[in-house]
Protein backbone atom coordinates (compact mmCIF):
# COMPACT_ATOMS: atom_id res chain seq x y z
CA UNK A 1 0.00 0.00 0.00
CA UNK A 2 0.95 3.48 -0.17
CA UNK A 3 3.09 5.20 2.45
CA UNK A 4 2.02 7.70 4.69
CA UNK A 5 5.50 9.25 3.97
CA UNK A 6 4.80 10.01 0.36
CA UNK A 7 7.08 7.13 -0.84
CA UNK A 8 5.21 5.42 -3.71
CA UNK A 9 7.08 2.27 -5.18
CA UNK A 10 6.31 0.81 -9.13
CA UNK A 11 5.12 -2.26 -8.26
CA UNK A 12 5.69 -5.00 -11.18
CA UNK A 13 3.39 -8.56 -11.97
CA UNK A 14 4.51 -11.34 -13.50
CA UNK A 15 1.79 -13.08 -15.48
CA UNK A 16 3.27 -15.98 -14.14
CA UNK A 17 3.87 -15.77 -10.81
CA UNK A 18 0.31 -13.85 -10.39
CA UNK A 19 -1.45 -17.44 -12.13
CA UNK A 20 0.20 -19.25 -9.88
CA UNK A 21 -0.67 -17.14 -6.63
CA UNK A 22 -4.28 -16.87 -7.99
CA UNK A 23 -4.29 -20.74 -8.56
CA UNK A 24 -3.44 -20.77 -4.45
CA UNK A 25 -6.34 -18.30 -3.73
CA UNK A 26 -3.85 -15.81 -2.82
CA UNK A 27 -5.80 -12.69 -1.90
CA UNK A 28 -4.69 -9.53 -4.16
CA UNK A 29 -6.83 -7.43 -1.97
CA UNK A 30 -5.23 -8.08 1.15
CA UNK A 31 -1.77 -7.66 -0.12
CA UNK A 32 -2.70 -3.93 -1.75
CA UNK A 33 -4.78 -2.40 0.73
CA UNK A 34 -2.93 -3.64 3.90
CA UNK A 35 0.53 -4.73 2.82
CA UNK A 36 3.06 -3.99 5.63
CA UNK A 37 5.16 -0.34 4.57
CA UNK A 38 8.95 -0.35 4.60
CA UNK A 39 11.63 2.70 4.37
CA UNK A 40 15.30 2.08 3.80
CA UNK A 41 17.90 4.03 5.49
CA UNK A 42 18.10 6.39 2.90
CA UNK A 43 14.09 7.28 2.73
CA UNK A 44 14.25 7.29 6.20
CA UNK A 45 16.82 10.13 6.91
CA UNK A 46 14.70 12.29 3.47
CA UNK A 47 11.95 11.92 5.46
CA UNK A 48 13.71 13.07 8.87
CA UNK A 49 15.47 15.86 6.59
CA UNK A 50 12.04 16.96 5.18
CA UNK A 51 10.13 17.14 8.78
CA UNK A 52 13.14 19.86 9.68
CA UNK A 53 12.79 21.72 6.65
CA UNK A 54 9.16 21.91 7.41
CA UNK A 55 9.75 22.92 10.53
CA UNK A 56 12.49 25.43 9.67
CA UNK A 57 9.72 27.21 6.86
CA UNK A 58 7.33 27.67 9.84
CA UNK A 59 9.89 29.30 12.47
CA UNK A 60 10.60 31.58 9.22
CA UNK A 61 7.23 32.48 8.49
CA UNK A 62 6.77 33.54 12.06
CA UNK A 63 10.01 35.41 11.70
CA UNK A 64 9.10 37.12 8.54
CA UNK A 65 5.74 38.30 9.85
CA UNK A 66 3.23 40.55 7.45
CA UNK A 67 5.80 39.53 4.46
CA UNK A 68 4.68 35.96 4.91
CA UNK A 69 1.16 36.28 5.69
CA UNK A 70 -1.89 34.82 3.38
CA UNK A 71 -3.78 37.60 2.02
CA UNK A 72 -7.27 36.64 1.41
CA UNK A 73 -9.04 38.16 -1.97
CA UNK A 74 -12.59 36.53 -1.96
CA UNK A 75 -15.06 38.77 -0.02
CA UNK A 76 -16.54 35.56 1.67
CA UNK A 77 -12.73 35.18 3.29
CA UNK A 78 -12.12 38.72 4.17
CA UNK A 79 -15.87 39.35 5.57
CA UNK A 80 -14.84 36.15 7.55
CA UNK A 81 -11.60 37.35 9.00
CA UNK A 82 -12.69 41.22 10.14
CA UNK A 83 -15.32 39.04 12.02
CA UNK A 84 -12.83 36.85 13.93
CA UNK A 85 -10.88 40.00 14.35
CA UNK A 86 -14.16 42.21 15.75
CA UNK A 87 -14.29 38.73 18.53
CA UNK A 88 -10.85 38.50 19.58
CA UNK A 89 -10.42 42.47 20.25
CA UNK A 90 -13.58 41.68 22.06
CA UNK A 91 -12.67 38.98 24.08
CA UNK A 92 -9.29 40.67 24.53
CA UNK A 93 -11.57 43.93 25.91
CA UNK A 94 -13.69 41.91 28.15
CA UNK A 95 -10.39 40.61 30.43
CA UNK A 96 -9.23 43.79 30.92
CA UNK A 97 -12.37 45.61 31.91
CA UNK A 98 -12.09 45.99 36.17
CA UNK A 99 -12.47 42.48 37.66
CA UNK A 100 -13.03 41.15 34.12
CA UNK A 101 -9.58 38.56 35.43
CA UNK A 102 -9.91 38.53 39.43
CA UNK A 103 -9.46 34.99 40.84
CA UNK A 104 -12.30 33.82 42.21
CA UNK A 105 -13.66 34.26 45.89
CA UNK A 106 -11.47 32.46 48.22
CA UNK A 107 -12.35 28.83 48.39
CA UNK A 108 -14.39 28.32 45.00
CA UNK A 109 -13.10 27.00 42.47
CA UNK A 110 -11.52 29.39 39.62
CA UNK A 111 -13.50 30.67 36.86
CA UNK A 112 -12.96 29.46 33.16
CA UNK A 113 -10.72 31.20 30.88
CA UNK A 114 -12.71 33.29 28.76
CA UNK A 115 -13.00 32.45 25.17
CA UNK A 116 -15.29 33.06 21.92
CA UNK A 117 -15.97 30.33 19.06
CA UNK A 118 -15.06 30.86 15.50
CA UNK A 119 -16.84 28.76 12.93
CA UNK A 120 -14.99 28.28 9.57
CA UNK A 121 -16.41 26.64 6.50
CA UNK A 122 -12.96 25.25 5.25
CA UNK A 123 -9.22 24.43 5.26
CA UNK A 124 -8.48 28.15 4.04
CA UNK A 125 -10.89 29.53 6.77
CA UNK A 126 -8.82 27.84 9.28
CA UNK A 127 -5.32 28.83 7.92
CA UNK A 128 -6.70 31.97 7.99
CA UNK A 129 -7.88 32.09 12.03
CA UNK A 130 -4.27 30.43 13.08
CA UNK A 131 -2.23 33.41 10.98
CA UNK A 132 -4.84 35.76 12.81
CA UNK A 133 -3.70 34.86 15.86
CA UNK A 134 -0.63 34.14 14.95
CA UNK A 135 0.39 37.79 13.87
CA UNK A 136 -2.29 39.61 16.38
CA UNK A 137 -3.39 37.81 19.19
CA UNK A 138 -0.47 36.13 20.24
CA UNK A 139 -1.74 35.65 23.68
CA UNK A 140 -5.08 33.87 22.28
CA UNK A 141 -5.16 30.16 22.28
CA UNK A 142 -6.76 27.94 19.61
CA UNK A 143 -8.07 24.52 19.88
CA UNK A 144 -10.43 22.81 17.37
CA UNK A 145 -13.61 21.47 18.95
CA UNK A 146 -16.64 19.22 17.51
CA UNK A 147 -19.16 20.98 15.32
CA UNK A 148 -22.86 19.08 16.84
CA UNK A 149 -24.25 20.82 13.29
CA UNK A 150 -21.41 19.31 11.00
CA UNK A 151 -18.90 17.08 11.86
CA UNK A 152 -16.37 16.92 9.13
CA UNK A 153 -16.65 20.79 9.77
CA UNK A 154 -14.91 21.28 13.10
CA UNK A 155 -15.22 24.94 15.75
CA UNK A 156 -12.25 26.67 17.10
CA UNK A 157 -12.54 27.45 20.40
CA UNK A 158 -10.17 30.59 20.77
CA UNK A 159 -9.13 31.13 24.91
CA UNK A 160 -7.50 33.84 25.90
CA UNK A 161 -4.62 32.58 28.56
CA UNK A 162 -1.13 34.06 30.22
CA UNK A 163 1.88 34.26 28.35
CA UNK A 164 3.11 31.68 31.03
CA UNK A 165 -0.04 29.31 29.88
CA UNK A 166 0.62 29.70 25.92
CA UNK A 167 4.06 28.98 26.07
CA UNK A 168 3.46 25.82 28.29
CA UNK A 169 0.47 25.01 25.61
CA UNK A 170 2.67 25.24 22.36
CA UNK A 171 5.95 23.47 23.93
CA UNK A 172 3.07 20.79 24.88
CA UNK A 173 1.60 20.44 21.04
CA UNK A 174 5.66 20.29 19.76
CA UNK A 175 6.20 18.08 21.99
CA UNK A 176 3.24 16.27 20.45
CA UNK A 177 3.90 16.74 17.24
CA UNK A 178 7.36 15.19 17.41
CA UNK A 179 5.82 12.27 19.37
CA UNK A 180 3.44 11.32 16.46
CA UNK A 181 6.12 11.87 13.94
CA UNK A 182 8.29 9.53 15.61
CA UNK A 183 5.47 7.26 15.73
CA UNK A 184 4.71 7.65 11.98
CA UNK A 185 8.45 6.85 11.18
CA UNK A 186 8.23 4.02 13.25
CA UNK A 187 5.30 2.85 11.64
CA UNK A 188 6.38 3.78 8.12
CA UNK A 189 9.92 1.62 8.68
CA UNK A 190 7.85 -1.70 8.83
CA UNK A 191 8.94 -5.04 7.48
CA UNK A 192 13.12 -3.39 7.60
CA UNK A 193 12.49 -3.32 11.29
CA UNK A 194 11.60 -7.61 11.33
CA UNK A 195 15.37 -7.34 9.16
CA UNK A 196 16.85 -5.37 11.84
CA UNK A 197 15.60 -7.68 14.63
CA UNK A 198 17.02 -10.68 12.87
CA UNK A 199 20.09 -9.49 12.21
CA UNK A 200 20.69 -8.25 15.86
CA UNK A 201 19.46 -11.53 17.34
CA UNK A 202 22.41 -12.97 15.56
CA UNK A 203 20.49 -15.86 14.32
CA UNK A 204 20.49 -17.78 11.01
CA UNK A 205 18.55 -17.46 8.28
CA UNK A 206 16.92 -20.50 6.64
CA UNK A 207 15.42 -19.80 3.16
CA UNK A 208 14.52 -22.06 -0.08
CA UNK A 209 16.00 -20.63 -3.16
CA UNK A 210 16.35 -17.75 -1.69
CA UNK A 211 18.42 -15.42 -4.06
CA UNK A 212 15.83 -13.30 -5.44
CA UNK A 213 14.06 -12.88 -1.61
CA UNK A 214 17.24 -11.72 -0.46
CA UNK A 215 16.99 -9.49 -3.44
CA UNK A 216 13.74 -7.80 -2.43
CA UNK A 217 15.14 -7.51 1.21
CA UNK A 218 18.22 -5.71 0.03
CA UNK A 219 16.29 -3.43 -2.78
CA UNK A 220 13.49 -3.16 -0.61
CA UNK A 221 14.52 -2.96 2.98
CA UNK A 222 17.84 -1.32 3.12
CA UNK A 223 19.26 0.33 0.19
CA UNK A 224 19.34 0.72 -3.78
CA UNK A 225 20.47 -3.00 -5.10
CA UNK A 226 24.80 -2.49 -5.56
CA UNK A 227 25.33 -2.84 -9.18
CA UNK A 228 27.21 -5.87 -8.87
CA UNK A 229 27.30 -9.54 -7.48
CA UNK A 230 30.35 -8.62 -5.17
CA UNK A 231 29.27 -5.85 -3.67
CA UNK A 232 25.74 -7.22 -3.19
CA UNK A 233 27.29 -10.51 -1.05
CA UNK A 234 29.30 -7.95 0.82
CA UNK A 235 25.91 -6.07 1.98
CA UNK A 236 24.27 -9.40 2.42
CA UNK A 237 27.15 -11.26 4.26
CA UNK A 238 27.22 -7.97 6.84
CA UNK A 239 23.30 -8.47 7.30
CA UNK A 240 23.27 -11.87 7.63
CA UNK A 241 26.20 -13.58 8.38
CA UNK A 242 24.89 -17.14 8.75
CA UNK A 243 22.49 -18.11 5.40
CA UNK A 244 21.18 -21.17 4.97
CA UNK A 245 19.04 -22.33 1.72
CA UNK A 246 17.66 -25.65 1.93
CA UNK A 247 17.20 -26.02 -1.92
CA UNK A 248 20.85 -25.43 -1.95
CA UNK A 249 21.82 -27.74 0.54
CA UNK A 250 19.49 -30.63 -1.09
CA UNK A 251 20.94 -30.06 -4.27
CA UNK A 252 24.90 -30.38 -3.04
CA UNK A 253 23.38 -32.98 -0.61
CA UNK A 254 20.88 -35.05 -1.56
CA UNK A 255 21.67 -38.23 0.64
CA UNK A 256 20.37 -36.14 3.84
CA UNK A 257 16.85 -35.48 1.37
Amino acid sequence: RKSRSGTDRAVLFQASSVAFLASQDFDFNAALATGCTSLTFAEEAALREQYMLREQRIDDTKRDGEQARIKPTRAGDIQFVAESRQKCLQLVKSAEKPGGDQAAASGSPPPPPPSVTLRPRNGYQRKLVYELMQFEFPLLHIEKVDNPGCEWQPMMKITRLTAEEVERLRAKARAEKKRKFESDVAMEVGMRAVVEAIHSAKVPLVVHNGFTDLLRVVGDFIMPLPESYHHFKAVISRLFPRIFDTRYLLTRTPHIA
